[in-house]
């Protein structure tokens, strides 16, 4: 990716472009956003705290803005002004720099529908046929370790990561409940090996440092192997094969529309005048931002969603019916 022109005039704040930098080691990048900090506050505020995962090019820069922010050096002599060329090709690379990061929030926004899709059928199938495994996946040590990693994170990238970790947990602990059931037929083994091997490269995507042990690999029962050796395969083949683009919307695009049509199946016939009352009571998708894909996805998850949660509310509601006429 094209980014050593993205500080100049970027929507994007610092702290991002710094990020951006130091992932794609772009040290003329790296430059321009120490550059572009204009005091101690804003420097405190772009660089993280610790230094210490990052390479010794961006220590360096980091050092020398501070010491120019100090009054101890002075800072380079701006640059000469560049021939029209040279401006153009700065504004068009500054341009598909942009189209870069739009890209990639769009591919952080399918992450986030492909767990919210997960998380919806996930919870239909723990309350229509294994609402015994809810007690275990709460009790599970390694949801546990997961829930206080999900609250100290900082960025939308981390949260995913986390919470695909979550989702695996729970994902092992219903199909070894089916296991012992003697009920894991070889479809159900594939369609177990799909889901964690989705959620496994959405860690790689939105993970930093891939060094780190993950609590969600942890384990012993039989589909604890069967991640592992998942992992083992992706991480020997780690490009993932991508529906073709069609040249009319990005790839993330095409991903939410998929994504929507595999709640259809789990969402309960629904009136219009339901799915009126739900857009109507709850926040959809801005005017600004809205498109086919995304805006359906929003109301099929929704509907998925409350109907199912209604539907649990009014069998509780019967549930207390019967057992006070029983005490009656």
């Amino acid at each position: 990716m094209c980014i050593t022109h993205l500080a100049q005039g970027s929507r994007i704040s610092l702290k991002e472009q710094f990020q951006l930098a130091e992932m794609h080691h772009s040290e003329e990048l790296m430059i321009q956003v120490c550059s572009s900090i204009e005091d101690a506050y804003e420097l405190d505020d772009v660089v993280p705290k610790d230094l210490n995962s990052f390479c010794n090019a961006t220590k360096n820069i980091v050092l020398r803005r501070s010491f120019e922010l100090l009054g101890i050096r002075k800072p380079p002599s701006p640059p000469q002004s560049k021939e029209p060329l040279q401006v153009f090709e700065d504004i068009m690379n500054e341009f598909l720099d942009q189209a870069d990061i739009q890209n990639r929030h769009g591919m952080i926004l399918d992450d986030q529908a492909t767990l919210l899709r997960n998380h919806i059928i996930s919870e239909e199938i723990l309350d229509r046929e294994l609402p015994h495994v809810k007690p275990t996946i709460q009790q599970d040590l390694r949801t546990h370790e997961l829930m206080e990693k999900l609250r100290n994170t900082h960025s939308p990238a981390e949260r995913i990561a986390v919470f695909a970790q979550i989702q695996i947990t729970k994902f092992k602990n219903m199909y070894t409940t089916l296991f012992e059931m003697g009920d894991t037929p070889e479809d159900l083994r594939e369609r177990m090996s799909f889901f964690l091997e989705e959620l496994y490269r959405i860690i790689l995507r939105n993970t930093r440092d891939h060094s780190k042990p993950h609590p969600s690999v942890r384990g012993e029962q039989l589909v604890d192997q069967m991640y592992r050796e998942i992992m083992q395969i992706v991480d020997a083949r780690p490009n993932e094969a991508h529906p073709s683009n069609n040249g009319f919307e990005p790839i993330w695009a095409t991903k939410i529309n998929e994504e929507y049509a595999e709640l259809l199946p789990w969402r309960e016939e629904v009136t219009q005048n339901t799915s009126d009352h739900i857009s109507e009571t709850f926040r959809g998708v801005s005017e600004e931002a809205q498109f086919h894909g995304l805006t359906r996805f929003v109301q099929i998850a929704r509907e998925s969603f409350f109907l199912g949660w209604m539907r649990r509310e009014e069998d509780n509601w019967n549930q207390n019916q019967a057992e006070q006429e029983v005490q009656e």
